[in-house]
């Protein structure tokens, strides 16, 4: 399902605890008047999967799901089921990987279900919103992010919601957004929406709802069930204009977006060693604008994903083998730039920065 920037779509994101059954929920976000189904589906945890069935389980399951929904709404009715990753404690390599492999699975059979596309539940870390739309993009299914923020724009793990956006939308997402306190939603809408080549979304209460139109948002979920009618269209003032250029021409790191001057101002490059989150705060008081990483190993990407959060500059990174640039490309939680001076077929280059978001310079 292609999630297109000139039209509004509205929902209800699924109670956390089940206060009504499904059935019931689906038949009153119809009577709201939504107009795109985000389904529950608490039950896709690993307490309720079999170890020796688990793809064909989840298969069923979702299958079960969307087939009851399909009876209960509007033919052709968009159905996005919320799928969590399994907890994970903190980022490293493997974790990503597990996280990936988790809901590639869980995104495949959600395809092969019918699912129109996915949301995706994680709301804070960026590194495993990373990872899951990666999967989403390997199952070719559109997944929708939020990102909870507080009235800045900024959430509790000190994500910015500007480099989130850059960083994802380059990756391959089908729309992101925020989920905000109340009144402060438009707000962020409107800091996106100059830079947002994906249809922007907003979780609130439906109060929020024309703000968060009228600044640029396409896709509304309440957080809570509405009064029948509350979802209308009509119900809200118009969008703006699409800018005629998007400027999305843009680096990040989880804190922090950097739109590129011309005159990019280079550190001599870093060695990777595990005293790197030194160096990389000790650059952030030289009269540079963009730290220059060089990769010589798998082991060094991993260290850079590890210390993505140390700096508050763009990084480039420079290495001699595909291999080893792909692990950072990956890995980092944010959006890199990539030496074009890189000993790697240019061709090569390209695929791996069109593949992962990044921007060879």
């Amino acid at each position: 399902m292609d999630l297109g920037p000139d039209r509004l779509y509205f929902g209800v994101n699924p109670p956390e605890e089940e206060t009504a059954s499904p059935q019931d929920f689906l038949l009153s976000c119809r009577q709201a008047g939504a107009g795109i189904y985000p389904l529950p589906t608490s039950f896709l945890t690993e307490t309720n999967l079999s170890d020796t069935s688990r793809e064909e389980e989840l298969s069923r399951l979702l299958r079960e799901q969307i087939e009851t929904a399909e009876t209960l709404l509007p033919a052709g009715a968009p159905l996005f089921p919320v799928i969590s990753p399994e907890p994970q404690t903190a980022f490293s390599c493997g974790a990503f990987e597990e996280v990936y492999m988790d809901l590639l699975e869980k995104y495949t059979a959600a395809k092969s279900a019918g699912a129109d596309g996915a949301i995706c539940a994680e709301r804070d870390r960026l590194w495993v919103m990373r990872s899951a739309v990666l999967a989403a993009k390997t199952a070719r299914l559109p997944l929708i992010l939020f990102l909870q923020t507080d009235e800045d724009g900024t959430s509790e793990s000190g994500t910015d919601a500007l480099a989130a956006l850059l960083t994802l939308q380059s990756l391959g997402a089908a729309a992101f957004g925020v989920a905000a306190p109340e009144g402060c939603a438009g707000e962020i809408i409107r800091r996106l929406f100059p830079h947002a080549d994906i249809p922007l979304c907003v979780l609130s209460s439906e109060q929020d709802f024309p703000a968060a139109v009228s600044a640029g948002a396409g896709i509304l979920l309440s957080a809570t069930l509405p009064a029948f009618g509350a979802l209308m269209p009509e119900r809200f003032p118009p969008s703006p204009p699409r800018p005629a250029e998007i400027d999305s021409y843009g680096a990040a790191v989880e804190c922090e977006a950097f739109f590129l001057p011309e005159d990019l101002v280079l550190s001599d490059p870093l060695p990777c060693s595990y005293s790197l989150s030194d160096a990389l705060i000790d650059c952030d008081d030289d009269n540079i604008n963009t730290i220059v990483i060089s990769l010589r190993s798998s082991d060094d990407a991993a260290i850079l994903a590890e210390n993505s959060t140390m700096t508050r500059l763009p990084l480039t990174v420079t290495a001699d083998d595909a291999n080893t640039l792909e692990a950072a490309l990956r890995y980092f939680s944010g959006r890199l730039l990539v030496d074009s001076g890189c000993d790697i077929d240019r061709s090569e280059l390209m695929r791996l920065c069109s593949a992962y978001g990044a921007i060879l310079y």
